[in-house]
C-alpha cells in the first residue's frame, strides 16, 4: 500500500488513486460480474466482496473519499514504549531490578519491632539499603527483652544473603525490561536478559525469552557482541560487613566487662 492509498482501497478496485468518479463506478461494476459470476458464497470470496463493497462506499462518496485520501498525510500512529524500570532509591534505569525487602529490628526494653527497606532496586543500592537495615539492627535491634535477639540475628542474617525476594519478581522485571529494550532497539541488551530467561519457572516468560532471543539470532544478531555482565554477583566483603554490624555491639560489650574484670583484678 502507498502513501496515496493508505487502506488499498483504490488497489481493490484496481483504479489509480487519480481515477475519476466514472472509472470507478466502471472498475466496481466490472468486478461485480466476474468476481463471483456463479453465486459462489464460500468465505474466500465473501471476504474479496466484502473489500471491494467497502472501498467502493468510500470511494464513491465524494467526502468520504476526501477523508480517506486525506489519511496519507495524518502522522503514523506510534505504540507507546514500554518503560524501562527504575531503581525506587536513585531512580535510575537498571537493567536487572529486583524487588527486595532488608528488615531491621529497632527494640527497647522489653518491646521489639521489625521494620524493612522495601522497594525495587538496583544492584548498588540493594547493598547500601541492605547494609543500612543491618547497622541499624546490630545497633539498636539486641536491645529488647525476649525478642531483641530473637528477631535481629535472622534479620541480619537474612539481610547478608541478599534480602527477601517475592518469587517470581525478578523473572517479571528483568522480562519488563527485555521489551524495553528491544522496542528501543538495543539488541545487545535485550538479547543478555531473555538469554538468562530462557529457563525461567515461568513458563510463559520461559517461552517469549526463547522466540526472541531465536528471532534475534536468526534476523544476523551475533552472540558474541554481548559485553553484558550482570552487577548482582555476591560479594564476600559486604557479606563480612553485615555480620560486623551484627556482632560488634556483643562483641564491644564482652570486651568492656572483660576490662572491667581485668581492672579490678589485684
Amino acid at each position: 500500500m502507498s502513501n496515496a492509498d493508505p487502506k488499498g482501497y483504490y488497489a481493490a478496485l484496481g483504479v489509480s488513486p487519480t481515477a475519476t468518479p466514472a472509472e470507478i463506478d466502471a472498475a466496481f461494476a466490472r468486478l461485480e460480474k466476474t468476481l463471483d459470476p456463479n453465486g459462489n458464497v464460500d468465505a474466500d470470496s465473501s471476504r474479496k466482496r466484502l473489500a471491494i463493497d467497502e472501498a467502493y462506499w468510500t470511494l464513491s462518496e465524494p467526502d468520504a473519499r476526501k477523508n480517506y485520501d486525506a489519511l496519507q498525510f495524518a502522522p503514523p500512529q506510534q505504540t507507546p514504549l514500554a518503560p524501562l524500570v527504575e531503581c525506587s532509591n536513585c531512580r535510575k534505569v537498571t537493567p536487572e531490578p529486583r524487588y527486595l525487602a532488608f528488615r531491621y529490628v529497632i527494640s527497647v526494653v522489653y518491646m521489639s519491632f521489625r521494620r524493612a527497606f522495601q522497594g525495587v532496586y538496583c544492584p548498588s543500592c540493594a547493598r547500601s539499603k541492605g547494609l543500612q537495615a543491618s547497622a541499624i539492627s546490630g545497633l539498636i535491634g539486641w536491645w529488647g527483652i525476649p525478642w531483641g535477639p530473637i528477631f535481629t540475628i535472622p534479620a541480619v542474617f537474612k539481610n547478608a544473603m541478599g534480602g527477601i525476594e517475592p518469587e517470581g519478581t525478578r523473572d517479571d522485571l528483568k522480562w519488563r525490561n527485555a521489551v524495553a529494550y528491544i522496542q528501543r532497539g538495543d539488541k545487545a541488551m535485550a538479547f543478555a536478559l531473555a538469554r538468562d530467561l530462557r529457563g525461567s519457572k515461568k513458563a510463559a516468560i520461559a517461552q517469549n525469552a526463547r522466540e526472541l532471543t531465536d528471532s534475534l539470532q536468526a534476523g544476523g544478531f551475533d552472540p558474541n557482541t554481548v559485553k553484558y555482565e550482570s552487577g548482582w554477583k555476591a560479594s564476600p566483603l559486604i557479606t563480612t560487613l553485615h555480620f560486623l554490624f551484627l556482632f560488634a555491639i556483643p562483641i564491644a560489650l564482652v570486651v568492656a566487662v572483660m576490662a572491667g574484670v581485668a581492672l579490678k583484678t589485684p
